[in-house]
């Protein structure tokens, strides 16, 4: 069965912070061992360029890996891949138990984690194979820095006070966490990612209002063009003119419907309305004369 693809859930941090230099770190040297090669190049652009590493190479399988472990005394540091092509991670440290000579710091980092996988790998741990911390991908690298860092002083600690007095971890399981700061890189990074997030919001909404005024300009400007088209064929065809004589028929036809209307409308009401009989006032007598022929 092929090797699933495993995503990184943070990678490469998009916004510039302050590198998290410490003496120790500055001039040492680390080791990636992974298959993968986007999980290989995010790993090492992070480790060299927000954690400090000086030097970070790249190993693409276990036989690469321990030649470059026994050649470059100065590798201090290795995260180690388990599936890979030839050998796996566990058989590297196999082969490097009997042929390393000086103390050197591996985190096992893979997609195959379990219980089994974890107890085989921390049973390597020794004098010069100090195996600590064991993580499965997808990892977040903000949380991964102080491993390595730990890791690190861990090789420079057992330098130090030499092969024979190298304290054995008690919770190698136990990853060492940085005291909170309130002014540490990873919380800045967070405010910065946190105003980002709102200024995002604020230029969305604004071009949101941006697209909508000039979907309005647009419907504006193509109304005047019309108008200003249609005057222009007007001047141009001679359209006002000539519709001078029809402007006029059309003048005298209203005139006339207008007229016939208004007789119409005469007729109707001087009419006398149906049933009804004109009725005429009825003849009167002139009143008698007194002694009219007759002397008084």
């Amino acid at each position: 069965m092929g090797k699933p693809h495993f995503r990184m859930s943070i990678g490469v941090p998009q916004v510039a912070t302050t590198r998290m230099n410490t003496p120790s770190a500055e001039h040492a040297r680390i080791l990636v061992v992974d298959e993968d090669p986007a999980f290989q190049l995010g790993l090492k652009t992070f480790l060299r360029e927000y954690v400090g590493f000086e030097k970070v190479f790249t190993a693409q399988s276990g036989a690469e890996a321990i030649d470059r472990i026994l050649e470059d005394e100065t590798i201090d540091v290795v995260t180690l891949d388990f599936q890979m092509p030839g050998m796996t991670g566990i058989e590297v440290l196999e082969a490097l138990r009997e042929k390393l000579d000086r103390p050197v710091s591996f985190l096992m980092i893979t997609g195959y984690p379990s219980n089994e996988l974890e107890k085989e790998f921390q049973s390597f741990h020794s004098e010069t194979l100090l195996t600590t911390y064991f993580l499965s991908k997808p990892i977040e690298f903000e949380k991964l820095e102080p491993l390595v860092l730990h890791s690190h002083e861990q090789v420079c600690a057992a330098k130090e006070i030499g092969l024979n007095e190298i304290p054995e971890e008690t919770e190698p399981t136990s990853p060492v966490e940085p005291s909170p700061d309130p002014d540490s890189p990873q919380r800045e990074l967070r405010k910065i990612r946190e105003r980002l997030a709102v200024q995002g919001d604020r230029i969305e909404e604004l071009e949101n209002e941006i697209a909508a005024q000039r979907g309005l300009w647009r419907s504006d400007l193509f109304k005047v063009l019309l108008v200003g088209g249609l005057l222009f064929a007007g001047w141009h065809f001679d359209w006002i003119e000539k519709a001078k004589p029809f402007r006029s028929q059309i003048v005298e036809d209203a005139k006339v419907y207008l007229s016939k209307w208004n007789e119409m409308r005469e007729e109707t009401s001087s009419a006398p309305v149906e049933g009804e009989e004109e009725t005429q006032p009825p003849e009167t007598s002139p009143p008698p004369r007194i002694n009219e022929g007759r002397p008084l």
